[in-house]
């Protein structure tokens, strides 16, 4: 007599995550006035993620005043799409409505999370630094920043290009360096001019980088004296 053995096992067991949805914008530490126009919306986008199982998943823009994400202040489904927009009026509503209160500036973190319904995954995290009045601390109401900032880049990790965004008070003679972390240099810009604004941009071709971490230090020449910063970017493959 024949028997036939069944091996069941949970759908759990088998399902593996979607892909991690890497951030494309906006750029981390991004400041935000919230006693200013209303109107303003912010523009959140990210990689879609693929299900190894085919299987169709969601997304949630998460939004917490800590790292952890343990003091989570909003969870919102996003329907269709990887972006979606947040009014500076909704943010402003969110805060309130949570008991939040805003230094100038408070730290606020937010993630992508991705669900199949059965496995979940997470972006990195990205802050935006909030601050309660009309501007923010390192703008005028010419629209021209107050002083020289570093914004890091994006996106970050990043396979192809990334932009180094910064804000540049003066107009400069900007140069770029890369090494990795032996301390090689493997990337060099000569100067270059840019003009003063927010946001300024000077975009990297990643096709000749191996996978790793990386250094950057750029420098802003005016006439006025230098300004230099480091920061950290990660190439994947």
């Amino acid at each position: 007599m024949r028997v036939r053995v069944t091996v069941a096992a949970e759908t759990g067991d088998l399902n593996q995550a979607p892909s991690f949805p890497a951030l494309n914008g906006p750029a981390d530490s991004l400041k935000i006035a919230l006693g200013g126009d209303p109107s303003v919306a912010v523009t959140f986008d990210w990689n879609e993620s693929e299900d190894p199982e085919g299987l169709p998943v969601t997304y949630t823009w998460e939004l917490s005043a800590d790292e952890s994400f343990d003091d989570l202040l909003h969870s919102e489904v996003i329907a269709n799409g990887t972006q979606f927009e947040m009014t500076v009026e909704r943010l402003a509503g969110i805060l309130a409505t949570q008991g939040f209160v805003t230094e100038s500036p408070s730290i606020l973190w937010y993630r992508i999370k991705v669900s199949d319904g059965v496995q979940s995954n997470h972006s990195g995290l990205r802050t935006l630094l909030v601050y309660s009045g009309a501007t923010t601390a390192t703008e005028t109401v010419n629209g021209l920043p107050e002083m020289f900032a570093l914004r890091g880049n994006y996106p970050n990790p990043f396979t192809f290009e990334t932009a180094i965004i910064f804000d540049l008070p003066h107009a400069s003679r900007v140069s770029l360096e890369v090494f990795d972390v032996a301390g090689r240099k493997v990337l060099h810009r000569s100067p270059e001019p840019v003009l003063a604004g927010m946001s300024r941009r000077i975009r990297i071709d990643g096709a000749s980088f191996s996978a790793g971490i990386y250094l950057y230090r750029l420098v802003a020449d005016h006439p006025k004296g230098r300004h230099e910063a480091v920061g950290r970017l990660t190439h994947l493959k």
